[in-house]
């Protein structure tokens, strides 16, 4: 064994532990209330930062801040947004994607202004996605807490609880930790691999062969260049 293998055993240690704490149940719930965060600030963030805008003009506002920063094309006459799309000379697809989200009432005097909106609007969005994802996930935590708290607290289901979290976090922490050698097996000298189970594995057994060759169709190309490169 080398260090190969102690970093690998670490990994799967540190994970197998982190799972036997966190519990399966815990592991489940805390993915659930991850997944249901990311989903709904993902479906509430554009209605949100609709209302922000029609509320105090916050995306109009930073759009201001950033068009004298965006060169563009001057516009003349033209009063609204929808004349400005008309005569920017920008290509259909991005016309039709600023027509939908340029507020109708946003001075418009060079195609520069329409970026800087697009630009600002984008902004808004992510940053509105953001906080909802950080207070969507606080509330789901607290209720995944209050969920694992009613769960059993001893006895033969919390143990087993217990060990089904540590045994399938272990389990991840096996493959993923196979998987990430087998991407990585090609920057590895040889002698240091065939001293190394794991490593030899990675790079001899079936199992380890069918992942090194394939594990997300990396290796192939660039491995080979850099054995060819290093004489490994």
């Amino acid at each position: 064994m080398n260090w190969i293998d102690y970093i690998f055993l670490a990994f799967v240690l540190y994970m197998a532990i982190k799972g036997f704490i966190i519990r399966f149940s815990g592991a489940i719930l805390g993915s659930l209330a991850t997944l249901i965060a990311w989903i709904a600030a993902f479906l509430l963030a554009a209605p949100v930062k609709n209302l922000l805008q029609s509320l105090f003009g916050v995306v109009s506002w930073l759009a201001s801040l950033l068009s004298p920063a965006i060169p563009g094309t001057p516009l003349q006459g033209c009063s609204t947004v929808a004349d400005a799309l008309v005569k920017c000379g920008l290509p259909q697809w991005a016309k039709g994607m600023l027509g939908r989200v340029v507020d109708q009432g946003y001075t418009v005097s060079t195609t520069g202004d329409l970026i800087s909106y697009w630009v600002a609007n984008t902004i808004i969005v992510v940053l509105v996605f953001m906080l909802l994802l950080i207070i969507i996930g606080f509330f789901t935590k607290m209720l995944v807490e209050r969920t694992k708290l009613s769960l059993p607290q001893e006895g033969f289901v919390h143990d087993f609880d217990n060990l089904l979290g540590g045994v399938t976090y272990a389990l991840l922490a096996f493959f993923t930790g196979f998987g990430i050698l087998a991407i990585f097996a090609a920057l590895f000298p040889a002698d240091v691999a065939c001293k190394s189970p794991a490593g030899t594995y990675v790079s001899q057994s079936f199992f380890g062969g069918l992942v090194y060759n394939n594990f997300l169709g990396i290796q192939t190309i660039y491995g080979s260049i850099t054995r060819l490169v290093l004489g490994y």
